[in-house]
């Protein structure tokens, strides 16, 4: 049967609607015969061996290896930028160099607090000396001296520095005058007693006894008779600090009442006639440490001005302590504070960076530095002399016994000999030497002699081979309070030579403004000082005369040998 095509639309649609499903397969199918078409067709062969392909990767892997990060491929951290673009930009950077309206004044700061500068380099030293008896009034038996014994505790003050402190805080401050200047009103002083084993530096200062100029001023006045010479130039001395030298009845001043080498002990007088009147002499009196809450006179403000606009002239000056309520058998240390009047006291809160700067007085600089420990010495102390031994026999030492006598200040000595073990240190009535100035006079007083000491022990005195030495003595001592003292001949032997030393001549005291200062009293042996001189001035005319005929006589005998030398030969 002839098949007939219509075209028709209807018959169209029935066509598409009985063979929908053949054609989509048909599509379908041959897209998929044309991938396959394509990929085979279209497939390269690989001229490459294996070897070739390793030396690739190993290209591959070294240009990864060198290759740098792309900074344009970073990461933008747009998180980061947009908290950064909250903060305050600095716009010092683009500030004018210039003012458009510049100020026909400088403009000056609010006043500030200045620094204070603590005191340098603190020393510390034991005195025993003797001084006038002011009590003594000519009673029968009374002495003409007494003994004082205190700690002299010496320190720099930088006024130098001090003074440039003060010049940068208000120079260009606001209310700026003269008075703007440095002045030391007097310092506080920490005295502690240090227990065995303790070093300052680990010493419970809190607990520390705190001691104003003022009251040591006070202390030194009742233990004196007066202040005397000082020994270090007044170019150094600054009142209220430098405590004055209390006068000594005789002997003289040790270089640590100073304060080498930046202050030197009796300083030369200098040619300057910028500096301030030189030379040692009496410490200033007007110019007494003032307590916290006592405002100075102008006259003595007027001192301390003058003194502080010569501070650029020495870099340091002295601040000098003596402490007379050290005990004996005691450690102490020492730390130090400097008071200063206040340049902002009751000024305008208007020119002030805080109104609390005006309140306050005084300025307090830190403490200083605590002192090197200091242990007081008993009125009476030992040194080994020797030891003498003996065989088959217990040892026998001689020990050399000082005692400062309280009383009248002087110091006395006796070597004791045949001391055995198990001896008291404890003699009355002994025959003593007096050590210084006054054993020129011949005194031979007696005095007891008490070291509250037994001898414990003794090895020393032995000969030694060859040389015709002995052995140094060892001596130990056990004290009344339990304590073990150790005493070495080697040890002791130039304290020995320096006690037993014989005295220089005495040198007179004409007045004020001497090294020893003025008498405080009469002195012990003053009726036998003027017969001295007397006598010698009537021995010296005889020995020229009798000299003068003998002159002549030795050059005529040997011009008569002279010419039997040359013909001798």
């Amino acid at each position: 049967m002839k098949m007939k095509i219509s075209l028709d639309k209807n018959s169209l649609k029935n066509f598409f609607l009985d063979h929908v499903e053949k054609v989509v397969f048909g599509v379908f199918l041959l897209i998929a015969l044309l991938i396959c078409y394509f990929g085979f067709a279209s497939r390269e062969s690989l001229s490459l061996t294996p070897r070739d392909l390793e030396r690739k990767v190993q290209d591959a892997q070294n240009v990864i290896a060198k290759q740098k990060e792309n900074a344009a491929n970073a990461i933008t951290d747009y998180a980061h930028l947009a908290e950064s673009s909250r903060a305050r930009i600095d716009d010092a950077p683009y500030a004018s160099t210039r003012l458009w309206r510049p100020n026909l004044w400088a403009l000056q700061r609010p006043r500030g607090k200045p620094a204070v500068l603590t005191a340098e380099e603190p020393n510390v030293s034991i005195h025993m000396v003797a001084v006038g008896n002011s009590n003594a009034g000519g009673a029968a038996g009374g002495s003409a001296t007494k003994g004082a014994r205190f700690v002299a505790v010496t320190a720099l003050v930088p006024v130098k520095k001090q003074n440039a402190a003060f010049n940068d805080a208000f120079r260009e401050a606001l209310g700026y005058d003269e008075k703007d200047v440095p002045i030391h009103v007097g310092f506080n002083v920490q005295r502690v007693e240090l227990p065995p084993g303790v070093d300052p530096q680990n010493a419970d200062w809190t607990a520390a006894k705190i001691i104003d100029s003022a009251t040591a001023l006070e202390e030194a006045t009742e233990n004196s008779s007066g202040s005397g010479s000082d020994v270090v130039d007044t170019a150094y001395v600054l009142p209220g600090i430098t405590q004055p030298l209390i006068a000594l009845a005789h002997g003289q001043w040790e270089k640590n009442v100073a304060h080498e080498p930046q202050i030197p002990f009796l300083a030369p007088k200098r040619e300057n006639s910028d500096m301030p009147p030189q030379g040692p002499g009496p410490a200033p009196g007007p110019a007494a440490p003032r307590r916290p809450g006592v405002r100075p006179t102008q006259a003595a403000n007027a001192v301390e001005t003058t003194e502080m606009l010569a501070a650029d002239k020495v870099e340091y000056k002295l601040l000098r302590f003596l402490d007379f309520k050290a005990e004996p058998g005691k450690r102490y240390a020492y730390r130090l504070q400097l008071v200063l009047d206040n340049p902002n006291y009751q000024r305008p809160s208007n020119i002030l960076e805080s109104s609390d700067l005006a309140k306050d007085e005084f300025l307090k600089s830190d403490w200083s530095a605590p002192t090197s420990p200091i242990a007081i010495p008993p009125d009476t102390r030992l040194f080994a002399v020797s030891v003498k031994s003996r065989p088959g026999l217990d040892p026998q030492g001689t020990i050399l016994l000082l005692k400062w006598d309280e009383t009248t200040g002087m110091e006395v000595f006796k070597e004791k000999e045949a001391l055995e073990r198990g001896k008291l240190l404890r003699f009355k009535g002994e025959e003593v030497k007096v050590r210084g100035a006054l054993a020129e006079h011949g005194v031979q007083p007696t005095a007891d002699l008490d070291a509250k000491a037994v001898v414990l022990d003794m090895i020393g005195g032995k000969k030694l081979s060859g040389r015709g030495l002995t052995s140094p003595a060892d001596v130990l001592v056990l004290n009344f309070d339990g304590s073990f003292v150790l005493l070495n001949e080697l040890d002791d032997m130039a304290q020995i030579e320096q006690i037993t030393k014989e005295p220089e001549k005495a040198v007179e005291n004409t007045g004020e403004g001497g090294l020893l200062g003025p008498p405080a009293g009469p002195p012990p042996l003053g009726a036998k000082k003027p017969e001295p001189p007397k006598k010698p001035d009537a021995k010296k005319p005889e020995p020229p005369k009798k000299a003068d005929p003998k002159k002549p006589e030795p050059p005529k005998k040997p011009d008569a040998k002279k010419p039997e030398r040359p013909m001798g030969p």
